[in-house]
Protein backbone atom coordinates (compact mmCIF):
# COMPACT_ATOMS: atom_id res chain seq x y z
CA UNK A 1 0.00 0.00 0.00
CA UNK A 2 0.96 3.48 -0.38
CA UNK A 3 -0.43 7.14 0.49
CA UNK A 4 -1.26 9.58 -1.78
CA UNK A 5 -0.59 13.61 -1.32
CA UNK A 6 -4.74 14.35 -0.91
CA UNK A 7 -4.00 18.22 -1.76
CA UNK A 8 -2.34 16.82 -5.12
CA UNK A 9 -5.68 14.38 -5.56
CA UNK A 10 -8.32 17.51 -4.33
CA UNK A 11 -6.53 19.30 -7.35
CA UNK A 12 -7.01 16.64 -9.86
CA UNK A 13 -10.14 15.31 -8.37
CA UNK A 14 -12.55 14.56 -11.79
CA UNK A 15 -9.61 13.88 -13.86
CA UNK A 16 -8.75 10.88 -15.54
CA UNK A 17 -5.50 8.79 -14.61
CA UNK A 18 -4.12 5.70 -15.41
CA UNK A 19 -2.46 3.00 -13.03
CA UNK A 20 -0.03 0.62 -14.25
CA UNK A 21 2.58 -1.74 -12.17
CA UNK A 22 4.08 -5.27 -12.98
CA UNK A 23 3.94 -8.08 -10.74
CA UNK A 24 5.00 -11.96 -10.35
CA UNK A 25 2.71 -13.75 -8.30
CA UNK A 26 4.18 -17.05 -6.20
CA UNK A 27 3.37 -19.43 -3.73
CA UNK A 28 5.53 -20.05 -0.55
CA UNK A 29 7.91 -21.86 -2.20
CA UNK A 30 8.62 -19.47 -4.66
CA UNK A 31 6.45 -21.38 -7.74
CA UNK A 32 3.95 -19.66 -9.75
CA UNK A 33 0.44 -19.44 -8.11
CA UNK A 34 -1.98 -21.74 -10.05
CA UNK A 35 -5.01 -20.67 -8.48
CA UNK A 36 -4.71 -17.20 -9.93
CA UNK A 37 -7.02 -16.74 -12.63
CA UNK A 38 -7.73 -12.80 -13.48
CA UNK A 39 -10.58 -14.01 -15.40
CA UNK A 40 -13.23 -14.40 -12.21
CA UNK A 41 -14.78 -11.03 -10.98
CA UNK A 42 -12.70 -9.34 -8.50
CA UNK A 43 -15.15 -10.15 -5.55
CA UNK A 44 -14.23 -13.67 -5.76
CA UNK A 45 -10.44 -12.96 -4.65
CA UNK A 46 -8.90 -15.11 -7.58
CA UNK A 47 -6.58 -12.35 -8.97
CA UNK A 48 -4.72 -8.89 -8.23
CA UNK A 49 -7.35 -5.69 -8.20
CA UNK A 50 -6.26 -1.68 -7.48
CA UNK A 51 -8.25 -0.40 -4.61
CA UNK A 52 -8.24 3.28 -3.30
CA UNK A 53 -9.37 3.92 0.50
CA UNK A 54 -10.40 7.29 0.67
CA UNK A 55 -10.97 9.01 3.64
CA UNK A 56 -13.60 11.77 4.07
CA UNK A 57 -15.82 13.40 6.20
CA UNK A 58 -19.59 12.89 6.64
CA UNK A 59 -20.37 16.57 7.66
CA UNK A 60 -17.06 18.21 5.44
CA UNK A 61 -18.22 21.94 7.12
CA UNK A 62 -17.30 20.64 11.05
CA UNK A 63 -14.86 18.12 9.86
CA UNK A 64 -16.96 14.89 11.93
CA UNK A 65 -17.90 11.56 11.21
CA UNK A 66 -14.76 10.53 9.19
CA UNK A 67 -15.31 7.35 7.13
CA UNK A 68 -13.21 5.31 4.60
CA UNK A 69 -14.74 4.57 1.23
CA UNK A 70 -13.07 2.03 -0.68
CA UNK A 71 -12.97 2.22 -4.61
CA UNK A 72 -12.86 -1.54 -5.89
CA UNK A 73 -11.43 -3.03 -9.32
CA UNK A 74 -10.03 0.34 -10.80
CA UNK A 75 -7.40 -1.99 -11.79
CA UNK A 76 -6.69 -5.39 -12.95
CA UNK A 77 -4.60 -8.04 -14.70
CA UNK A 78 -3.58 -7.72 -18.62
CA UNK A 79 -4.40 -10.96 -20.07
CA UNK A 80 -3.34 -13.27 -21.36
CA UNK A 81 -2.03 -14.00 -18.06
CA UNK A 82 -0.21 -17.47 -18.16
CA UNK A 83 -0.78 -19.06 -14.12
CA UNK A 84 1.38 -21.89 -15.10
CA UNK A 85 4.53 -20.10 -15.88
CA UNK A 86 6.86 -17.91 -13.51
CA UNK A 87 6.36 -14.39 -15.36
CA UNK A 88 5.67 -10.50 -15.10
CA UNK A 89 2.09 -9.51 -14.84
CA UNK A 90 0.98 -6.18 -15.87
CA UNK A 91 -1.85 -4.68 -13.60
CA UNK A 92 -3.55 -1.53 -15.06
CA UNK A 93 -6.42 0.21 -15.14
CA UNK A 94 -7.98 3.95 -15.68
CA UNK A 95 -10.51 5.73 -13.61
CA UNK A 96 -11.47 9.30 -11.90
CA UNK A 97 -9.40 10.67 -9.79
CA UNK A 98 -11.36 11.22 -6.21
CA UNK A 99 -11.27 14.51 -4.32
CA UNK A 100 -12.25 16.08 -1.24
CA UNK A 101 -10.77 13.22 0.60
CA UNK A 102 -8.45 13.90 4.08
CA UNK A 103 -6.26 10.77 3.27
CA UNK A 104 -5.77 8.37 0.25
CA UNK A 105 -3.67 5.45 -0.40
CA UNK A 106 -3.98 2.41 -2.73
CA UNK A 107 -3.41 -1.34 -2.45
CA UNK A 108 -2.93 -3.90 -4.67
CA UNK A 109 -5.47 -6.72 -3.32
CA UNK A 110 -7.69 -9.76 -3.69
CA UNK A 111 -5.37 -12.52 -4.50
CA UNK A 112 -6.36 -15.53 -3.32
CA UNK A 113 -4.51 -15.97 0.41
CA UNK A 114 -0.70 -17.24 0.48
CA UNK A 115 -0.01 -15.56 -2.68
CA UNK A 116 2.83 -13.68 -2.69
CA UNK A 117 3.50 -10.58 -4.70
CA UNK A 118 6.21 -9.16 -6.04
CA UNK A 119 5.77 -6.01 -7.38
CA UNK A 120 7.52 -3.39 -9.58
CA UNK A 121 7.65 -0.08 -11.98
CA UNK A 122 4.38 1.02 -10.30
CA UNK A 123 3.08 4.21 -11.58
CA UNK A 124 -0.05 6.62 -11.34
CA UNK A 125 -0.14 9.10 -14.50
CA UNK A 126 -3.12 11.41 -15.72
CA UNK A 127 -4.52 9.55 -18.79
CA UNK A 128 -4.55 12.10 -22.07
CA UNK A 129 -7.74 12.31 -24.16
CA UNK A 130 -7.57 12.36 -27.93
CA UNK A 131 -11.03 13.20 -29.85
CA UNK A 132 -9.61 11.43 -32.46
CA UNK A 133 -9.15 7.97 -30.69
CA UNK A 134 -11.53 8.07 -27.70
CA UNK A 135 -11.14 3.74 -28.14
CA UNK A 136 -7.38 2.85 -27.19
CA UNK A 137 -5.76 -0.56 -27.99
CA UNK A 138 -8.60 -1.40 -30.46
CA UNK A 139 -6.40 -3.06 -33.07
CA UNK A 140 -4.98 -5.14 -29.95
CA UNK A 141 -1.60 -3.79 -31.05
CA UNK A 142 -0.15 -4.47 -27.95
CA UNK A 143 -0.90 -8.12 -28.46
CA UNK A 144 -2.94 -8.03 -25.05
CA UNK A 145 -6.22 -6.91 -23.46
CA UNK A 146 -4.20 -3.63 -22.61
CA UNK A 147 -6.98 -0.86 -21.80
CA UNK A 148 -10.02 -3.57 -21.94
CA UNK A 149 -11.67 -5.86 -19.39
CA UNK A 150 -15.38 -7.42 -18.92
CA UNK A 151 -18.52 -6.59 -18.16
CA UNK A 152 -20.97 -8.82 -16.56
CA UNK A 153 -19.63 -11.85 -15.11
CA UNK A 154 -17.07 -14.58 -15.08
CA UNK A 155 -15.73 -14.01 -18.80
CA UNK A 156 -12.66 -15.37 -20.22
CA UNK A 157 -10.31 -12.63 -22.38
CA UNK A 158 -8.78 -13.94 -25.37
CA UNK A 159 -6.24 -12.66 -27.98
CA UNK A 160 -6.56 -14.47 -30.82
CA UNK A 161 -3.29 -13.97 -33.17
CA UNK A 162 -3.89 -13.07 -36.84
CA UNK A 163 -7.97 -13.89 -36.11
CA UNK A 164 -8.82 -10.25 -37.12
CA UNK A 165 -9.37 -8.52 -40.61
CA UNK A 166 -6.60 -8.75 -42.73
CA UNK A 167 -4.71 -10.97 -40.36
CA UNK A 168 -4.68 -8.82 -37.28
CA UNK A 169 -5.27 -9.35 -34.14
CA UNK A 170 -8.99 -10.02 -32.42
CA UNK A 171 -10.03 -10.28 -28.58
CA UNK A 172 -12.83 -12.87 -27.95
CA UNK A 173 -14.56 -13.08 -24.84
CA UNK A 174 -15.75 -16.77 -23.50
CA UNK A 175 -18.01 -18.60 -21.12
CA UNK A 176 -20.70 -15.85 -21.66
CA UNK A 177 -24.17 -16.82 -20.08
CA UNK A 178 -26.20 -13.49 -21.04
CA UNK A 179 -26.75 -11.13 -23.51
CA UNK A 180 -24.72 -8.48 -22.09
CA UNK A 181 -21.98 -9.90 -20.63
CA UNK A 182 -18.99 -8.81 -23.00
CA UNK A 183 -15.83 -7.14 -23.58
CA UNK A 184 -15.67 -3.75 -22.68
CA UNK A 185 -13.62 -0.23 -21.86
CA UNK A 186 -13.97 2.28 -20.15
CA UNK A 187 -13.43 5.86 -22.39
CA UNK A 188 -12.00 9.03 -20.97
CA UNK A 189 -14.57 11.64 -22.73
CA UNK A 190 -13.11 14.77 -21.13
CA UNK A 191 -11.77 16.50 -24.43
CA UNK A 192 -15.41 15.76 -25.84
CA UNK A 193 -18.19 18.64 -25.72
CA UNK A 194 -21.91 17.79 -25.65
CA UNK A 195 -22.82 17.67 -29.32
CA UNK A 196 -19.37 17.27 -30.75
CA UNK A 197 -19.94 15.39 -33.95
CA UNK A 198 -17.52 11.68 -33.15
CA UNK A 199 -16.70 9.39 -36.11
Amino acid sequence: AQNLNSMCTDAVGGQFYEFNAWMQMTDADGNPATNVDPNKEWWRNMSPILTINDRQYRDASTKEYLYTAEHRDLAAVVRPYNNHQLSWARVHGIFKMMSGSSRVWIELERAPDNVKFILDSASLTPLTCSRDSLVKNGNLETNDSLYWDTYGGDLVLEVLHGAGPNGGHALKSSSRNWYDQTQSQPLNIDCVNAGDRIA
